[in-house]
Parts: structure tokens; C-alpha cells; sequence
């Protein structure tokens, strides 16, 4: 087979995403892009080069993957989220842009309450924690995951983004949080094994997607038993939730801290998508 052009190649790639991608021609061309260290506009430009051997062996292999479901983030270790660039890979959960509500969230109770610490539990890629220190809202972060392989991830993120301030990456589950904290924030696994879609379910990782129990919300139960003890006075708490847990994470919320004023916040879509707890 002769070697290909840059267009040929991208034309060949779309047509083989045509049924599983919902945008054929930007995956094919992000992927390309990847592969070659430029720019689309780049690529588009020079459309008429040919591709090196190599380099065509590579994004024909990298295509039948996302062809197969492999996520676009995963083949171009990249992920835009809160207006960062963040490396990403099968070892941590893609960043979704529906978290960033709980980034706002969590950045503007740190500003009201002259918060000194940020605690983010669950901190896969460090996109929620890292967000808040490019963001300078607290002068102290600390990024929790029971998963060495994700810290090595948020490791890799807070070289490349070299925040303005001290993050901490502190390996653990919900136990190793300090006492005290004025800011919490938690984007934790909620969703039930079977309403996982079946690309996310085979390539991301469970550890990170499953919460446990017949309505996910385990991690719920055990995060709103750390609150009395471990969210300081004034304080604030915020998690992400699936829309139909909105009810029961208020009410275990509210269980354990009778005083706050529990707020439920919806996403740009309409989804409720963020439950949170504050305290005088």
C-alpha cells in the first residue's frame, strides 16, 4: 500500500469512526495531530504531505482503537478541563465537563470563607485539585487517592502545571483526610455497574466509576461519616452526584450535619449534578 497524505489518511480514518464516533473527522484528526507533535490547523495546512511510514502504522493501529471504543483522551494523553490541559491515561478517569461546577463551587466557598486548605478526595488525574491551585483558592491543597497509579497521573499534571501554590498528593482513602478542613470536595465513584455505558465500563477504571451498594451511594455513607469529625466550623463540602441520587446524598448529608444548609446545584445542562453541605 502505497504511503499515504495527510488527507487521504484522515479521509480513510473517518470512515472507519463513521459508526462509532460522533465526531469521526476531529478524532481522526486530534489523533494525527497527536501523533505528529502539531497543531490541526497544521495538519489541515499541510494536507498534501505524505506520512512516514511509521508514523501511518501508528495512527491506523491508534483508529482501530478508538474504533473499538478506547476513549479519544486515552490516544492523545490529553484532556481539556476548567480551561487546563491535563495528561491523562487509562490509569484515571477522562475529566468531565460537568465537574467543573464543583471547581466553581468549592473555589468560591474558599474565597467567602478565607479557606486555608482544600482537601479533594478521590483525586484521580488531580483535575478538580489542580484547577483550584491554578485558581489560587486556598494556599494549600491536598490531592487524596487510594490509587498510586492515579497520584503518579495528578504527579505528572502538577509538574506540567506548576501551580502557584502548595498541593499535596497524599495516598489513602477517606480516613487519611485532615481534621479541620474548611474546604472539601469529592468527586467520587457513584455509578452503578450496569448504567455504566459499555465503552466507559470496558476502558476506564472501575475503581474510580463503581460507588457500591444497590444505589452506588456507598461512598456517600462513608464520606458523610467523616463530616462531623473532619469539616471544620465554618465549612464547606461539595460532591458530584448522578442526578438521581440528589434526594438520598441530601438526606445522608443532612443526617450528619443537622445544622447545615444542604443545596442541591444543577450542571449547564439541567442535571442536578452537585449536593452540597455548609456549615456556620
Amino acid at each position: 500500500m502505497p504511503t499515504p497524505t495527510v488527507i487521504v489518511a484522515l479521509q480513510h480514518a473517518q470512515r472507519q469512526l463513521q459508526a462509532t464516533s460522533h465526531s469521526p473527522r476531529l478524532d481522526a484528526e486530534l489523533i494525527l495531530a497527536h501523533l505528529l507533535d502539531t497543531t490541526r490547523t497544521r495538519l489541515i495546512l499541510h494536507h498534501t504531505d505524505l506520512l512516514a511510514d511509521n508514523v501511518a502504522e501508528r495512527f491506523a493501529d491508534a483508529i482501530t482503537q478508538r474504533a473499538s471504543g478506547v476513549p479519544i483522551a486515552y490516544l492523545i494523553k490529553q484532556r481539556e478541563f476548567y480551561g487546563y490541559d491535563f495528561y491523562v491515561d487509562a490509569r484515571v478517569l477522562v475529566p468531565r465537563p460537568e465537574t467543573e461546577l464543583l471547581v466553581d463551587m468549592a473555589r468560591h466557598a474558599a474565597q467567602r470563607l478565607g479557606a486555608h486548605t482544600i482537601v479533594d478526595i478521590g483525586t484521580g488525574s488531580g483535575c478538580i485539585a489542580l484547577s483550584l491551585a491554578m485558581q489560587a483558592a486556598a494556599p494549600h491543597v491536598v490531592a487524596v487517592d487510594i490509587s498510586a497509579d492515579a497520584l503518579a497521573v495528578a504527579a505528572i499534571n502538577r509538574q506540567r502545571l506548576a501551580p502557584p501554590v502548595t498541593v499535596d498528593l497524599v495516598q489513602g482513602d477517606l480516613c487519611t483526610v485532615l481534621r479541620s478542613v474548611p474546604v472539601i470536595v469529592s468527586n467520587p465513584p457513584y455509578t452503578v455497574l450496569d448504567d455504566i455505558d459499555a465503552n466507559v465500563r470496558q476502558h476506564e477504571p472501575h475503581l474510580a466509576l463503581i460507588g457500591g451498594g444497590d444505589d452506588g451511594a456507598d461512598y456517600y455513607r462513608r464520606l458523610a461519616a467523616l463530616l462531623p469529625t473532619h469539616l471544620a466550623r465554618p465549612g464547606f463540602f461539595a460532591c458530584e452526584i448522578d442526578p438521581r441520587q440528589a434526594t438520598i446524598v441530601s438526606a445522608l448529608l443532612q443526617q450528619a450535619l443537622p445544622d447545615a444548609q444542604i443545596t442541591v446545584s444543577a450542571d449547564l445542562a439541567g442535571w442536578e449534578r452537585v449536593v452540597s453541605a455548609e456549615i456556620t
